[in-house]
């Protein structure tokens, strides 16, 4: 759908010319942000890559959490899929950080505040989120050192997306960095992006 997040990273004696190609060979996918150190190229990948999924696990959940307290399933997953989906447009839409967004639908003492308290806690969301990170991280770094096989990568690959259309900030970190540099996958095309080298 073309609203898919890549990073790339390049060594210093790339040109601008050829970082702009780069960047034009990926804007059918989105938008294109340039890291200072490869490696956090694998936290792309834990970050957006991955990132959707965790997007569909909440309003799974959410829609779960609805239906315990007694709403129809239909109905649930319909007010979760489109709350998140009215949020992500606010996102879009409002460029301020996501504290202020999260304030100022946080009346004081009301319901949303209650549902914080909760998300907030020391073993709350934000230590849930880092520890899923962490280890999508983990796991990033391993595909890309090389010790997966192409067909085994391919497999991962395969099974990751679905038999679907992968998410750009996905397939973009795996497939340079699964690939090493050689003919004919780099001929003719510049030395950047994110590669590592064996």
């Amino acid at each position: 759908i073309g609203q898919g997040i890549s990073a790339s990273s390049s060594p210093n004696h790339i040109s601008s010319r050829e970082k702009k190609l780069s960047e034009q060979l990926l804007s059918p996918l989105g938008e294109t942000i340039w890291v200072t150190k490869e490696k956090l190229i694998d936290v792309t990948t834990a970050v957006s890559g991955s990132g959707p999924a965790y997007v569909f696990l909440m309003v799974e959940t959410l829609a779960d959490a609805a239906e315990a307290e007694g709403m129809p399933r239909v109905e649930a997953e319909k007010l979760a899929r489109a709350t998140i989906m009215g949020a992500g447009a606010l996102l879009a839409a409002d460029r301020r950080p996501p504290p202020d967004l999260r304030r100022d639908v946080t009346s004081p003492g009301g319901t949303t505040e209650a549902a914080l308290k909760v998300l907030m806690k020391p073993d709350g969301m934000s230590r849930l989120m880092a520890r899923a990170v962490a280890a999508a991280n983990k796991r990033a770094g391993e595909l890309a050192s090389g010790r997966l096989s192409f067909a085994r990568t391919e497999k991962i690959m395969a099974a990751s997306t679905n038999g679907t259309r992968p998410h750009a900030a996905h397939i973009t970190p795996m497939l340079y960095k699964t690939f090493e540099p050689g003919p004919p996958f780099d001929a003719g095309l510049p030395a950047c992006g994110p590669r590592r080298s064996a």
